[in-house]
């Protein structure tokens, strides 16, 4: 994989490529947004990069929480440890339906609607676990927040592109994704510690919703920026 790096083209044009059906339009576009997009250094000053890293940041959180603490949450509810394993297995099920979806939806309805919703799924998850206490609920909670993890995941590079351009996206993406590893630090830690401070998941499961509430709220925000900038 990392010598195949070496061969990464920054764009199809770099070889004399166009993208499928394109037109003098969608190429004029390109160039557009190839041509007026931000450089790291700028794209840093702006809010949306900090509003963006503040969302995946708190999101992370509550995704690595769920994931590693859902399974022995439900041996605590008294729910088998194969049902637990299908819980758990069922968010990564789930969020390959919610990368169609999202795509879908995106496509017809833009990034901003789409990244709201998402976020509104996510606080729904976690109202959902606070008040599981069977097989029934824990499923659901699944299903909710596999949609929404996938959904997430389809809008990130083009929220991206829509606030900084392509000047210099891929460092721009990866300087932002820093924040999903962070979050993948703090979580499961946090979860924990939690848990031993409080005897229960309870706490644990409000401050995740207090998280995604706050990422919906930063979603939010950001959908009016898309508005504004589109």
């Amino acid at each position: 994989m990392s010598a195949a790096t070496l061969a990464v083209k920054d764009s199809p044009a770099d070889l004399g490529l166009e993208p499928y059906r394109s037109s003098q339009v969608t190429s004029a576009r390109f160039q557009h947004a190839l041509r007026d997009g931000l450089t790291f250094h700028q794209a840093i000053r702006r809010r949306q990069f900090w509003s963006l890293y503040g969302m995946w940041l708190a999101s992370q959180i509550v995704t690595s929480l769920y994931t590693q603490h859902v399974v022995l949450f439900a041996l605590g509810q008294g729910i088998s440890f194969i049902l637990a394993s299908v819980a758990l297995g069922m968010i990564g099920f789930s969020s390959i339906i919610g990368r169609f979806a999202t795509g879908v939806f995106l496509d017809r309805a833009g990034i901003g609607r789409a990244l709201v919703l998402c976020y509104v799924a996510s606080l729904l998850a976690g109202v959902v676990l606070l008040v599981t206490r069977d097989v029934a609920f824990l499923l659901l909670f699944a299903l909710i927040f596999g949609l929404s993890f996938g959904g997430r995941s389809v809008i990130e590079v083009p929220i991206i592109t829509n606030f900084f351009g392509l000047t210099q996206l891929a460092v721009i993406v990866g300087a932002l994704e820093t924040s999903f590893g962070v979050g993948g630090l703090i979580g499961p830690y946090l979860g924990g510690y939690a848990y031993d401070l409080t005897g229960g998941y309870s706490q644990v499961f409000l401050l995740c919703c207090l998280l995604s509430g706050i990422s919906l709220v930063i979603a939010i925000s950001l959908q009016r920026s898309v508005v504004a900038e589109g």
